[in-house]
């Protein structure tokens, strides 16, 4: 009935399967198929209700619009299976005529296609035209559900942020500084090559995810060693890396970026234009320094901070010229925390 139709510009495409068995190994492979049109009852009689779970839950196909569709209404109730199953239509067979399935069909695919805009702004970085952060996160949690103990097969991550940027934005403009961006990304893209995941994750900064043979922070650097040629000018960058092995993150891809990014603040600090891995310690660190923060603005409101006064004596003569003042700090169980520890913190 629909031979030879347009829709959106577009002609149709279609793929016929008599089974749901025979269905799901072709969604396993063709990752582009916008509305599954699917019956109840074949080879089974609820293979349709069967097959809707393996799209939505083994496949991940959430985006595919599915409407079911029987001559047996008796096997799949409409409102029971509305409510009960991930469909986005339920029609019976008798109801398909060539106007109706028009119609349905092109409620679907617009659906379709708003859902593919809403995704390319939720998970695309529009600049780039490379993965955003959001989309950097959802890769990474699933390969952490994903890892096995292979060593050989171990991934790794790292964040490359490009050193003092906001200076070449604020030399050249904001139209000089995009398209420097591009041309640093597109480096990175033809260097990293295929198994790696490139995304932008910040104004000036960049996730790369893969085995960890291809995630080497020396080589990533190398490229910043030649300048960039942006809008006619030769411009030279320097970056720094925080490196984070997969295999020693826990929790979320959310998790494993926190992570990186405490090694990348490390390497800021201590070697900038280098590269700092991460190792559990660092997280460790940053707890008992976040615990510290958060007892110091609890000590200041409860006034447990105080100041003592050293005397400096004139060596000729010993006689006292000035004092030092000297802040300290004495919890409620009268202990003193080290300033050492707690001034950094305040400054």
């Amino acid at each position: 009935a629909l031979q030879g139709v347009s829709l959106f510009s577009r002609p149709l495409e279609f793929f016929f399967f008599y089974s749901a068995a025979e269905a799901t190994e072709v969604l396993r492979r063709e990752r582009d198929i916008a509305v599954v049109m699917l019956d109840v009852v074949m080879e089974r009689q609820d293979a349709g209700l069967t097959l809707v779970k393996v799209i939505r839950d083994e496949l991940k196909l959430a985006d595919v619009r599915i409407i079911l569709r029987t001559g047996q209404p008796g096997y799949a109730p409409d409102i029971d299976t509305i409510t009960a199953f991930d469909i986005n239509d339920y029609r019976t067979k008798s109801e398909l005529t060539r106007s109706m399935l028009f119609i349905t069909l092109t409620a679907a695919l617009r659906s379709y296609r708003q859902i593919k805009a809403l995704e390319e702004l939720a998970y695309c970085d529009s600049l780039c035209k490379l993965p955003n952060r959001n989309r950097f996160i959802a890769l990474l949690d699933e390969e952490l559900q994903q890892q096995g103990p292979c060593a050989d097969m171990a991934m790794a991550m790292a964040i490359i942020d490009i050193d003092d940027f906001s200076e070449v934005n604020d030399a050249f403009g904001h139209l000089f500084g995009d398209r420097t961006l591009q041309i640093v990304a597109q480096r990175l893209l033809d260097a990293l090559g295929e198994g790696t995941t490139l995304a932008r994750i910040g104004s000036d900064t960049f996730g790369v995810m893969g085995p960890s043979r291809l995630i080497d922070p020396a080589a990533l650097l190398a490229l910043f060693h030649t300048p960039f040629h942006v809008l006619s000018d030769a411009v030279m960058l320097t970056a720094t890396v925080g490196l984070l092995p997969l295999p020693e993150s826990t929790g979320t891809g959310q998790d494993a970026l926190k992570n990186a990014y405490i090694a990348l603040k490390r390497a800021k600090k201590s070697c900038r234009g280098g590269y700092v891995r991460f190792t559990p310690d660092f997280g460790v660190e940053v707890q008992e320094r976040g615990r510290l923060l958060q007892a110091l603005h609890a000590a200041v409101e409860g006034h447990r901070l105080f100041v003592v006064y050293q005397p400096q004596v004139r060596l000729l003569g010993d006689e006292v010229f000035g004092m030092e003042a000297l802040l300290r700090w004495r919890t409620d169980e009268g202990r003193y925390i080290p300033p050492d520890q707690f001034i950094p913190l305040a400054e």
